[in-house]
């Protein structure tokens, strides 16, 4: 098998395992969990298998200063968190489906930025991109004067407010955080994490949840494949085919998230919201096309 052919094959996985955060996380939700104690209780595990690895694998890794700690940690506190919280919020209030397609519009978010504080110029293609996810958007969330009023406004709000926080996270990881390696930023992400959601909720502490075994079983699971094996075969990935290339191929985890929803939890999408969802990846593979063009430009 070539190497194209081995990146393609680690993008499907990181694509397919990402896709499952919504699925398994609804399917937690359904143990009557609150969203921050499932925080807190994800990242203890990713925290414990992560410091297992490293402390027998690889330590030199996260052996770090303490500027570079502190770099990192801007990454989980203004990155990781938000993303968490306002995406398990979302998916608590409305389908894993459409909160998969809100998370996944950061790449407008991303471009906007860059037209507005980087003065990158705004070119036609990416000017259709974002007019397609916005129209992509409205589709998808059904917003017609019929059913405006049963529209659920907190869950729409706080799926575009995870879908900023994840634009944050890339922005700040493209400019800050290539210097170390993924392993490193992964495990004091999580670390950071941990310590600030249980500042905020130290009640998680008072609860035996870790006596649950059924629970803790969804969680694990949730821990190792949607939060650490992703990233694995995700950078795995960008290292042979390129960022560019990569990121298009990662566009998959919505066709995914959007096949499971509808067998594993039932959810439907009516035609107009798949008309919507085709219009937003669209616009993604649109917006990487112009980002290589860029990258080209500057070289």
């Amino acid at each position: 098998m070539s190497k194209k052919y081995i990146g393609l094959l680690y993008m499907f996985l990181s694509a397919f395992c990402f896709s499952l955060m919504g699925i398994i996380s609804k399917l937690i939700f359904r143990f009557g969990i609150p969203v921050l104690d499932l925080i807190i209780m994800q990242n203890i595990i990713q925290v414990a298998v992560l410091g297992i690895y490293f402390g027998f694998k690889k330590f030199k890794d996260i052996k770090l200063e303490f500027k570079d700690i502190k770099i990192i940690s801007v990454q989980g506190l203004l990155g990781s968190i938000p993303v968490l919280i306002f995406y398990y919020i979302t998916l608590q209030r409305i389908s894993a489906s459409i909160s998969c397609l809100l998370l996944f519009t950061n790449p407008i978010f991303i471009t906007l930025y860059f037209i507005l504080f980087e003065k990158q110029r705004a070119s036609l293609p990416k000017i259709i991109a974002v007019l397609a996810t916005f129209i992509g958007s409205i589709l998808v969330l059904n917003i017609t004067p019929e059913n405006i009023s049963t529209l659920d406004v907190i869950g729409v709000m706080t799926g575009f407010i995870s879908s900023i926080s994840y634009a944050f996270y890339n922005i700040y990881a493209d400019k800050k955080l290539r210097s170390y390696s993924p392993g490193a930023i992964l495990f004091y992400c999580c670390v950071v994490v941990v310590i600030f959601v249980s500042a905020i909720n130290p009640g998680f502490y008072f609860k035996n949840y870790f006596a649950d075994f059924e629970l803790v079983k969804y969680v694990f699971v949730l821990a190792i494949v949607t939060g650490i094996l992703p990233v694995v075969f995700l950078y795995s990935g960008i290292n042979i085919l390129g960022a560019q290339i990569a990121s298009v191929a990662a566009t998959g985890e919505i066709p995914f998230t959007l096949l499971m929803s509808s067998f594993i939890l039932g959810e439907k999408l009516i035609f107009i919201q798949i008309v919507g969802s085709i219009l937003i990846m669209g616009a993604i593979v649109l917006l990487n096309r112009e980002g290589e063009d860029d990258i080209g430009e500057r070289i």
